[in-house]
């Protein structure tokens, strides 16, 4: 699992990179940079995300919670304007733990939509299908639970935020 962790991470970042590096000519009209607020998403259950444009559809996201943190794209269905609800499709990641609750890893395919104001004001929600593995089972001495772990499971997860362009 490691392993499957450490090469989704990889994947990603050259695919940032990647991207970064393709002919710039079309012009974004939102600024690249953005601080969102989120509950659920790549900042687990609270959290603060950091949003870079990479692109005229394109986002990625790197997000740190109160008790986890995450990364993702999103890839907007048109060109990224202001003063436009936009829908997007994405793959985010997020990795959520407490001393007394599961360690848990969450893959989910965000269906959403983002309305980014001319006043660099950006509101957004998703939802969408999702992968959990529930690593290990928190605080319990209990050999009956803890042999049920690690065990995966699929589910629904997703997104609110509220963030400042810059």
């Amino acid at each position: 699992m490691i392993k499957l962790n450490a090469f989704s991470f990889v994947v990603f970042i050259i695919s940032f990179f990647t991207v970064q590096s393709q002919d710039k000519s079309a012009e974004v009209l939102l600024k690249r940079n953005s601080l969102s607020g989120n509950i659920l998403g790549t900042g687990s259950y609270v959290g603060l995300t950091y949003e870079r444009v990479i692109g005229n559809r394109t986002i990625a996201e790197i997000g740190l919670g109160l008790i986890g943190v995450g990364a993702g794209v999103s890839v907007y269905i048109r060109k990224l304007e202001p003063n436009i609800l936009s829908p997007y499709i994405g793959l985010k990641f997020t990795t959520r733990a407490m001393v007394d609750l599961p360690l848990v890893r969450t893959f989910y395919l965000p269906l959403g939509l983002t309305f980014f104001s001319k006043h660099n004001l950006n509101i957004g929600f998703d939802i969408g299908p999702s992968y959990d593995t529930y690593l290990t089972p928190g605080y319990t001495n209990d050999p009956i639970v803890r042999a049920r772990y690690p065990f995966s499971a699929f589910g629904v997860f997703g997104n609110v935020k509220v963030g400042i362009a810059f």
